[in-house]
């Protein structure tokens, strides 16, 4: 998508810049150049928007599911943990497999 992004962008400006044209006339000209970018644009954006949103869940070692149900708490004076601290647990201490056999463990 970044891909596409980017060529289309440069598509659109190569464009304008040929015959002196102005970017809006060169957007006229190649619709789809358009359509593409803002497609890529807004996939590219949701894309990057869950991985920080899922780094910052694994950074306070959370799921998504205690995170929706402790954003209430949170709201309301909870303390915010060390991130640094819990991405370091997270990735250092061994782990449990909670749906298979509670006293199972996995590296």
């Amino acid at each position: 998508c970044i891909y596409i992004l980017a060529f289309s962008i440069a598509h659109i400006v190569m464009l304008s810049q040929e015959n002196s044209n102005t970017l809006v006339s060169a957007m006229s000209e190649t619709p789809a150049s358009v359509i593409e970018a803002l497609i890529s644009f807004f996939a590219v954006w949701s894309v990057l928007g869950l991985a920080g949103f899922h780094s910052c869940l694994a950074g306070t070692n959370q799921t998504t599911n205690e995170e929706i149900k402790g954003s209430w708490a949170r709201r309301h004076g909870e303390d915010v943990r060390n991130p640094t601290l819990l991405t370091t647990a997270v990735l250092t201490l061994p782990r449990y497999c909670v749906a298979l056999h509670t006293l199972a463990y996995y590296d």
